[in-house]
């Protein structure tokens, strides 16, 4: 039987499943078997694995599609080795990746996993600047003890990175397989359920190179409104896993709220948690205490004096004045609308909301502009910046853009142009507007004033936490929007949408983050979403 076992979960990596299990086969430790379930490709993976002179790669394949976590668990449970490893069918383990963790789990048999950090590359294998990488150093931690490791979790989201495991088998025969009822987070609420048995440890080490596919094209990756609603969703249902951990663990993971709030969760977990999410600032865990309070208290009210610190007059003051639904953004967006509409010159609210992707034609093919591009270079575009980084053409935002009138496509710019002051801004703004051809099409994202001013109102800080942020208060919130990220004027949409019409484009629509009609235009932000406004512009 091999010590490890190495499971990989493969879909439509044609270009890139022959280099990761090149990987393994190069390894400094080779007493493995490599376990792979490919997941219904359609474009030719299964058979490059099979074509593979491999006698310890071992391959099932679906019929049809069934999804990351089935592929995941199906590979795990033809393991046989006494660790187990993942490898993603587009990664790649960097040499000395199972040697390390081996001996690593070999010298410590208290330790449940062992993790590590990444190194990330592009689709043809290049490095990232962590900057322009979608996972940034969020998983670069600390470690800590279990409890404290629930307390992260709880409130910081997700800090592991699933792709650098290494675990043992007995794990999964304690804890069980990923649930298949999420899709972004399984891995997160995987942690928590492995946590609650099992210390874990991360090495303070890249061990493998995690490939960023073009156009979002990787799972974990936030690319659109869909992905937005499912992420919330997950997140509003990935902590319930709490209500089961040990009682020890979780009086320690949340003794300061335990004791601040006088909470006495061997009684009555459901009420205990509940309360705990509502002190938090996250929106998310707002809606999940709401419905633990709701499951925990009786459909009949305490009697007078009988209560414990919470009852139904506390839980209905709660709902009132937790906005969980958004229902006062829904409010706000109608208000715009109607504000849009008056900027149009029709009756205030009398219109639909703009289309979320709006259908424009764009002009032939032609030359396409990315302006402040920093480490963001585009293959096929004309890349500008200040500093100028390989591939790029140095020019800083006050120049005239090196294009002819009426000869460019496409303009991209994102966080650029609340980086100049106003009279600035609207010169470069006209630039563009000169250089676009009939029918081009801008598209800039910029910080939005309503956003921060609506945060700093209404106490929320929680709605950066996930990408490793949080702001210590929320004046501290307000002034890295406005000064720390060098933004010399923030806009709201109305006044954003009143330059861009001055500018000469005739019509605008706000869009969604990472979402275009325009295939050129998909998939383009590398900035985490925080409400930003995000908008296309056609002249």
């Amino acid at each position: 039987m091999p010590r490890v076992s190495v499971f990989i979960p493969s879909y439509n990596h044609a270009p890139y499943v022959g280099a990761a299990i090149a990987s393994i086969q190069a390894q400094t430790f080779q007493d493995f078997e490599i376990i792979v379930t490919d997941d219904g490709s359609a474009d030719g993976s299964a058979d490059i694995i099979a074509g593979l002179n491999e006698p310890r790669l071992h391959l099932k394949r679906f019929a049809v599609n069934q999804g990351a976590v089935a592929a995941t668990n199906d590979a795990i449970g033809r393991c046989s080795g006494e660790y187990l490893a993942l490898l993603n069918s587009d990664d790649v383990f960097l040499p000395h990746k199972l040697a390390r963790q081996v001996a690593f789990l070999d010298a410590n048999p208290s330790i449940g996993a062992v993790f590590g950090q990444t190194q990330a590359i592009d689709h043809t294998g290049a490095p990232l600047d962590e900057r322009a990488s979608f996972n940034g150093r969020v998983f670069e931690v600390e470690n800590r003890s279990q409890a404290e490791w629930l307390r992260l979790f709880f409130f910081h989201g997700n800090r592991i990175c699933h792709p650098t495991i290494m675990i043992r088998r007995e794990c999964y025969d304690t804890v069980g397989l990923y649930d298949a009822r999420f899709r972004t987070l399984p891995d997160f609420q995987m942690w928590i359920r492995l946590v609650a048995s099992y210390e874990i440890h991360v090495l303070p080490e890249p061990l493998i190179q995690f490939r960023e596919l073009p156009n979002a094209g990787n799972v974990s990756s936030i690319s659109s409104i869909s992905s937005y609603l499912r992420l919330a969703w997950e997140h509003a249902h990935v902590r319930r896993v709490y209500m089961d951990v040990p009682a020890p663990l979780f009086a320690s993971a949340f003794a300061p709220e335990i004791a601040a709030m006088g909470l006495d969760p061997e009684q009555n977990r459901g009420l205990a948690l509940g309360q705990i999410c509502l002190s938090s600032d996250n929106l998310t865990l707002h809606r999940m205490g709401l419905e633990l309070l709701f499951e925990a208290l009786p459909a009949a009210p305490y009697p007078p004096g009988t209560h414990a610190g919470f009852d139904h007059a506390d839980f209905l003051r709660e709902t009132g004045a937790r906005d969980v639904f958004n229902v006062t953004s829904e409010l706000r967006i109608a208000a715009l609308t109607g504000e849009l509409q008056e900027l149009r010159g029709h009756r205030k609210g009398a219109a639909q909301a703009p289309p979320a992707v709006h259908a424009w034609d764009p002009p032939d093919e032609g030359p396409k502009l990315n302006l402040g591009c920093g480490p963001n270079i585009l293959q096929g575009w004309i890349n500008l910046d200040a500093e100028p980084r390989p591939g790029a053409q140095k020019w800083n935002g006050m120049q005239d853009l090196p294009c002819e009138s009426g000869s460019v496509s496409l303009i991209y710019a994102e966080h650029l142009i609340g980086r100049l002051a106003l009279p600035d801004m609207m010169r470069l703004l006209r630039e563009c507007h000169r250089v676009l051809r009939p029918r081009g099409i801008l598209r800039l994202s910029t910080p939005d004033l309503q956003a921060l001013v609506d945060a700093y109102s209404e106490g929320r800080r929680g709605e950066w936490r996930d990408v490793g942020w949080v702001p210590p208060t929320l004046c501290d919130l307000v002034n890295e929007g406005m000064r720390a990220w060098g933004i010399q004027y923030v806009f709201d949409r109305p006044r954003l949408f009143e330059c861009l019409r001055q500018a000469g484009f005739g019509q605008v629509a706000s869009v969604p983050w990472r979402q275009s009609a325009i295939p050129a235009l998909c998939g383009r932000e590398v900035r985490p979403f925080h409400g930003e406004i995000i908008i296309e512009a056609q002249k």
